[in-house]
């Protein structure tokens, strides 16, 4: 392989694979091992080492709740758990990357970090089929709030993540994203390069093909370098 986005339990567990001396890199020297994080999967329930700890500092309001005050559902485990959404409009923008450095960039596992759901929007859970959870309350007031004000807050939070993690992470440090498979500038110089997830089917899934991959050069051309797109 030449490039590994990896969760932190394999970066935990199986060190003699995935560690600065494990079997990846004797083979191959130059891969590139990546952290992942998913703002959209909060686990508070895992206890593993490196989750365990991060989840240990976590408080219950830096979660998104719903007009109710409940934490809000977002993807459904296979062992009847509901993962929940991190409020990036809150301190937890300051506390991941400050949390990923003093406990796993410090152990010289990975080369960057991987963020999940770099889109700019987080209305559409409003409009899930079948939603468990009432309609997003994203600043607490309690009074559902409109899908632009949801996406002008989320979109915010995440632009706040990414710059605490360009003052806190050193230089050397690769910061790419996943934003789907469109492009409109939103994270322009927070990033060093974005994952298209849908490149593969997006054309059959309606998509225009000149469209996507004009959004592959326009991100390389207008991301800071080194640029590093998947």
């Amino acid at each position: 392989w030449d490039f590994l986005v990896l969760n932190t339990w394999n970066l935990q567990d199986n060190t003699e694979v995935f560690g600065p001396a494990g079997t990846v890199r004797q083979i191959n020297p130059d891969c590139l091992v990546f952290l992942y994080f998913c703002p959209l999967d909060g686990t508070p329930w895992m206890s593993i080492k490196l989750d365990g700890g991060l989840n240990s500092i976590i408080e219950d309001a830096w979660y998104v709740k719903d007009i109710n005050g409940d934490n809000l559902k977002f993807f459904h485990t296979a062992d009847d758990q509901w993962t929940l959404i991190l409020n990036l409009s809150t301190v937890v923008n300051q506390v991941f990357p400050y949390y990923t450095k003093k406990h796993i960039l410090t152990t010289d596992r990975v080369d960057g970090v991987y963020y999940d759901w770099v889109n700019e929007s987080l209305s559409w859970v409003n409009h899930r089929q079948n939603n468990p959870s009432a309609a997003i309350d994203i600043d607490n007031d309690g009074i559902a709030d409109s899908d632009e004000k949801i996406d002008q807050i989320w979109v915010q939070g995440m632009k706040d993540l990414l710059t605490n993690g360009q003052s806190i992470y050193p230089d050397s440090l690769f910061v790419i994203g996943n934003g789907g498979s469109s492009y409109d500038g939103t994270y322009n110089g927070y990033l060093q390069g974005m994952m298209n997830e849908g490149f593969n089917n997006a054309v059959a899934a309606g998509w225009d093909w000149h469209y996507i991959v004009r959004g592959y050069y326009l991100q390389h051309k207008n991301q800071p370098e080194p640029v590093l797109s998947m």
